[in-house]
């Protein structure tokens, strides 16, 4: 890429990879880049109007949508469209409220942001964020009418957990509540507008990313256990720290 970033939002458009915003180590980017798998390149494109670290961000009807983040100060309530067609960033309607560590997903023909780390000031009228306690609210995005509504809430307060959508449920995967990790699933019907318990992982996860591949004949095939990784063994194996140099 042509930017060294952490924290950085990611998404497919047109199968073209995009990395948009980000921490460098030493500010937060408004920069964004786009990855075309054909011509094995990165290409940078238009920037963001606002700097953040820790968005997210999710494509509908052809353009992308990031949501909140992170500019080094104040958490943001601000939401930016990208239309690829004239390279160019357009702010939309702000959420009710600001979010980082925030899931988006498109589903329905709308934008889903979900969670966020809990707010100093509960009257917004600061907007930094309290590192150890998360909420379980959720907004959604008409762009028909350029506007957010909030819907029903998680179970689970949760940031930097992994969302996708499977047989037209959004399922919130793992996750940190701001004093543990969870292994906690659960999923959302939009049309009852209800939150369900689902199975909970194996494994405890956080900071994770969640995709849906279709047509496999057997899911077991293509899954690793975290417990079978190949572990080095220093007292039978001792390294030679020569070899590290």
């Amino acid at each position: 890429m042509y930017h060294q970033r952490c924290y950085v939002s990611v998404t497919v458009l047109r199968d073209c990879i995009y990395a948009v915003g980000g921490f460098n180590g030493h500010t937060r980017l408004n920069a964004a880049e786009v990855f075309d798998l054909e011509a094995n390149r990165w290409s940078q494109i238009a920037p963001m109007n606002e700097r953040r670290s820790d968005a997210n961000c999710a494509t509908l009807n052809g353009k992308m949508y990031i949501c909140g983040g992170f500019n080094g100060t104040d958490c943001l309530q601000t939401a930016e469209c990208y239309d690829p067609e004239i390279n160019q960033w357009t702010m939309i309607a702000p959420m009710t409220i600001p979010r980082t560590g925030v899931a988006v997903v498109a589903h329905a023909g709308q934008i889903y942001a979900v969670s966020t780390f809990l707010l100093f000031d509960l009257d917004l009228l600061f907007s930094r964020y309290d590192g150890n306690v998360r909420l379980c609210s959720v907004e959604t995005y008409n762009p028909r009418n350029n506007s957010w509504r909030e819907v029903a809430s998680m179970f689970t307060p949760r940031s930097n957990f992994g969302i996708e959508v499977v047989d037209d449920r959004i399922f919130a995967v793992g996750g940190f509540n701001g004093l543990n990790t969870t292994v906690n699933v659960e999923s959302y019907d939009h049309l009852l507008n209800t939150w369900t318990d689902v199975c909970d992982m194996d494994v405890f996860r956080s900071a994770l990313n969640c995709c849906v591949i279709s047509g496999l004949t057997n899911m077991s095939d293509y899954t690793v256990s975290l417990y079978t990784l190949p572990v080095l063994d220093i007292d039978s194996d001792p390294l030679d720290m020569n070899e590290l140099d």
